[in-house]
Formats: C-alpha cells, sequence, structure tokens
C-alpha cells in the first residue's frame, strides 16, 4: 500500500503530472518508454498475441487562477466537478502557495501564486486495517492497478498508458489510444458508490465494477456473457442515463473494458477505497483477457 499513498501525495492536476510520471517510471525500466506529446507516459512491452491497452489517468480535477481583480484571484475548474466542491477547501498550488476557495474567490493563507498556475485541493490522510483514505486516492489505485498490470507475466503486445488530461474528456487517453490502436483495451477509473442516477447499484463490499455500455462489445458478445461462471467478485454496472443512450462498448472502434474501482468521497475530494481493491482489479482484467483469448 506504501506506493498508493505515495501517488497519492503527488502534486497531479490535468496538465500537471510530470510528478507521477516520475515515480511511476521507476517501476517499468525493462520496457520500452514513451512520452508523447499530450503528456502522456507509455510502457510497451512487445509480444506475441494480442495488442492490449491498459489505461489509467494520472491526474485529478482541481483549478487554475484565471485572472486577477482588484487583488482577487478567480479561477476555473480543471475537470467535471462544480464550484460547490471547492467551497471552503484548502487548496495547494504548484510553487508553494496555499490558499482558500470561499465562492468564486482564492485567498491566500500561506505564499502567493500567479496568474495561471494550477491547484489541487489537499488535506490528511488517514488509514484503517481494510481502507485508505485521502485527496487523490482513487487516481493512485488506478496507476497502481496498471503498475502491478506491467508486474505480471502475461502474453500479448502490451501497453500501459498513464494517461495525461484524463479528467478532461479522457484527451491524453483517447489520444493514447488512436496511437496504439489495441485489439483491446481496458480503462481503469473511479467509480463513486454515491451516485443516484445508477440503474444498477453498486457498492464497496462487492469487487471491482464493470461498466457496460448497453452490454454490448465486440459486436456480438456482451461482456456477462465472458464472464459466466467467473469466481472473481465483481459487480456489473449500468447508469440509467448511458442505458438510454445506448451507447457501444467502443473508443475509436476499438473493444473496450471499463473497470471501475468503487469509493466513497466526502464532497467530491476526500476518496476512500479498499485496500484488496487494486488486486481484485488486476485479476478481473487479467481473467477477462484470459477468456477472450481462449
Amino acid at each position: 500500500m506504501n506506493r498508493v499513498k505515495e501517488m497519492a501525495r503527488l502534486f497531479a492536476p490535468s496538465g500537471l503530472e510530470q510528478a507521477v510520471k516520475e515515480y511511476c517510471i521507476q517501476f517499468c525500466k525493462d520496457m520500452e518508454v514513451v512520452q508523447d506529446g499530450c503528456g502522456n507516459l507509455i510502457f510497451h512491452r512487445p509480444g506475441m498475441g494480442k495488442r492490449i491497452a491498459y489505461i489509467c489517468g494520472m491526474d485529478e480535477q482541481g483549478l487554475f487562477l484565471s485572472h486577477e481583480e482588484k487583488g482577487k484571484f478567480r479561477y476555473c475548474i480543471l475537470g467535471n466537478c462544480t464550484a460547490d466542491s471547492f467551497d471552503n477547501r484548502q487548496v495547494l498550488f504548484e510553487y508553494g502557495g496555499k490558499g482558500i476557495v470561499q465562492k468564486d474567490i482564492v485567498t491566500f493563507l500561506q505564499g502567493s501564486a500567479k496568474v495561471g498556475e494550477s491547484g489541487i485541493v489537499f488535506g490528511d490522510a488517514s488509514e484503517t486495517e481494510e481502507t485508505l483514505t485521502g485527496n487523490g486516492m482513487v487516481r493512485a489505485a488506478c496507476c497502481e492497478v496498471v503498475l502491478l498490470l506491467a508486474e505480471e507475466e502475461t502474453k500479448g503486445d502490451l501497453w500501459f498508458v498513464f494517461s495525461s488530461l484524463y479528467q478532461m474528456g479522457k484527451k491524453g487517453a483517447l489520444v493514447a489510444l488512436s496511437r496504439i490502436k489495441p485489439e483491446l483495451a481496458f480503462f481503469v477509473e473511479g467509480v463513486s458508490v454515491e451516485k443516484k442516477e445508477e440503474a444498477t447499484p453498486v457498492t464497496m463490499e462487492t469487487g471491482p465494477i464493470i461498466k457496460l455500455r448497453d452490454g454490448a462489445f465486440m459486436d456480438t458478445l456482451s461482456l456477462a456473457d465472458v464472464l459466466d461462471d467467473c469466481s472473481l467478485s465483481y459487480q456489473l454496472y449500468v447508469s440509467a442515463k448511458q442505458e438510454i443512450q445506448g451507447r457501444p462498448g467502443m473508443m475509436f472502434g476499438v473493444p473496450t473494458v471499463l473497470i471501475g474501482i468503487p469509493y466513497e468521497s466526502e464532497r467530491y475530494f476526500v476518496q476512500t477505497i479498499k485496500k484488496s481493491m487494486m488486486e481484485q482489479t488486476k485479476e478481473i482484467i487479467l481473467e477477462i483477457q484470459r477468456r477472450l483469448e481462449s
């Protein structure tokens, strides 16, 4: 768990993921390393078999200082959270300044910052025998799953993608997907168990979440069929919105499996995950991969 806790402490708002890249690169020294123009960190292990990509996001949602008015800093949001999520939260900026957000204004408590600097909500982390809690915990857990997969001796032409700008519409991940052109892609991301719009409820206890986009996969095969009689713990999830839209399980024509790590959150940024979930997520990904190849 030390690796997850260390990654969660790294400063990584969208577009400023260098600290995460420098941390992750030390664990994949035996592979070809690519850092593309979008800011993605990609490890490649050539081999025989399917070309498979495992993708996670390195970044977390934050804000940047957009302009200054009469000595007061205004900000814009990096990601899809709301302004209410930041209200009365302390924010750490990239050059060490610390401030507090009150409505649409950032007031500095320590140091200062300049227009254009990015910041993230920060706070103390905590730990129990079964869980980890803190800012950036989901991002760190997703990166940990991809690192665990990179440590496996799995056959195939394998690509391990740590995406930049994931919280900005998966931009880095989609750039990597179009570059690699895999035959199968696994996206690892967080899923809040507190969402109210889901068609199928999810919990912290049952296992990793497989996000179905109307159940379609590889044209005619559903993931529910792929996992028939699987002994591993997992949850199938279809949100009400996705069910209505009937979106297929493809991205850029690539068969794509969305694997979610369930988490609870306090006002969005303070996230709690189960320690066992990273290993469980790795195992369900490998099981899906084995079944699709058999």
